[in-house]
């Protein structure tokens, strides 16, 4: 990992202009951690179900044996997937002056939890490029999505999930579906600085006045 996304993902301030603040009430921090795992990004749609009528008594037995006729029934999707299949997370001592795993391991004295990885599901079946043998089908085609803006880190879980739920407050709707917020592209690199230089510009108040991410 390159020392530009160590120090991005381990940036203890605001990723976005209109990333809300991480409360200090306990109570406040516990609801928006329960609404991060909570969140329908986790989820997927699951392959539909046949739902009996109400006020009827249906043998589980004669069901699975085919005995009951429910061509009438209708059907409902509920979601499928949790925040626990989409989010990873990795373990680091990194040194507390630049929040980076210096390659003098005496100099990485500081703990924190980083998100490895985070992301939706993905619609495999999509992808005209290939194909499974026996074809696409509601179990084998939802894959978790990495999203690179997600990844983050804290000096504790609880930061590392709040700052999380933070990154999803900007870049996902409450529905789950993204709100295609983006950094300014970059095609160049500052071998001086280790960096990349992205062509955001200062609006003054350390967000870019194009795209809002902190500069």
């Amino acid at each position: 990992m390159d020392v530009t996304l160590r120090k991005e993902r381990n940036k203890m301030c605001k990723c976005h202009r209109d990333a809300p603040e991480i409360p200090s009430d306990p109570l406040e921090r516990k609801a928006m951690i329960q609404w991060l795992i909570e969140h329908p990004l986790w989820t997927h749609p699951s392959k539909p179900f046949k739902v009996p009528p109400e006020n009827i008594n249906i043998d589980p037995i004669d069901y699975m044996e085919g005995k009951i006729d429910d061509s009438e029934w209708p059907e409902e999707v509920w979601p499928d997937g949790s925040f626990y299949e989409c989010v990873g997370f990795t373990y680091h001592y990194v040194n507390p002056e630049t929040e980076c795993v210096e390659d003098d391991d005496s100099l990485n004295t500081m703990f924190q939890v980083w998100v490895d990885y985070a992301g939706g599901w993905m619609d495999q079946s999509k992808n005209d490029d290939w194909e499974p043998d026996g074809g696409w089908n509601d179990y084998n085609k939802w894959q978790v999505a990495c999203d690179l803006r997600l990844e983050c880190g804290g000096n504790s879980m609880e930061d590392c999930l709040l700052e999380l739920a933070v990154r999803v407050k900007v870049f996902y709707n409450d529905d789950g579906s993204d709100k295609k917020v983006y950094r300014c592209p970059t095609d160049k690199w500052d071998d001086e600085k280790n960096e990349l230089i992205y062509t955001c510009v200062d609006a003054g108040d350390g967000y870019c006045e194009k795209c809002g991410y902190s500069i």
